[in-house]
């Protein structure tokens, strides 16, 4: 007869613990290295101004009471500029289905990408419009703060080329 032998239960302990052990080392180094879970900011249009991340956004540069009419001002804008931003987003899935068409048309890919150009203007101007109208609650100071902090957020944006279009790599050439 065979002899029975009980589970090894030491050794499934010890090589548990060993999984253990290498799997927090792994976390453990990679927090020593500096990896970190970051989450992205909402990108609702109450958000605006606020700032992503670390760094305060364009309105920080006003008082608060000011800041939150502002804010509020360009949140509704935002929320009546959405037929036009549906309307660009539209425009945009309709370049894309000519740009992956069977069959390429360069006159049809000119006219969906003006219209995409016409969409994306409408949308841009009511925006504007509105922040124009924003400002007008604000002194000349403040519109001057304002200008500024939009002027260092725009310096703090990945770099551009000429004309808008991203920078090729390379040192970044700020104007």
């Amino acid at each position: 007869m065979a002899e029975v032998r009980p589970f090894p239960w030491r050794g499934a302990f010890f090589g548990l613990a060993a999984l253990c052990v290498a799997g927090g080392g792994v976390f453990v180094g990679a927090y020593a290295n500096g990896v970190r879970l970051e989450r992205a900011a909402p990108a609702s249009p109450a958000a605006f101004g606020q700032g992503g991340g670390h760094r305060p956004g364009p309105l920080a540069a006003l008082a608060p009471g000011d800041r939150a009419a502002v804010r509020r001002q360009l949140a509704l804008a935002w929320q009546a500029a959405a037929p036009e931003r549906a309307e660009a987003r539209e425009a945009r899935r309709r370049a894309f289905a000519v740009a992956s068409a069977e069959t390429y048309h360069v006159e049809a890919m000119r006219a969906a990408l003006a219209e995409v150009r016409a969409a994306d203007t409408a949308a841009t101007a009511k925006l504007h419009d509105s922040l124009a109208q924003a400002m007008v609650s604000l002194n000349a100071t403040e519109r001057a703060a304002l200008a500024m902090a939009v002027q260092r957020n725009r310096l703090r944006a990945p770099p551009r080329a000429e004309g808008g279009a991203p920078a090729p790599d390379g040192p970044a050439q700020r104007p």
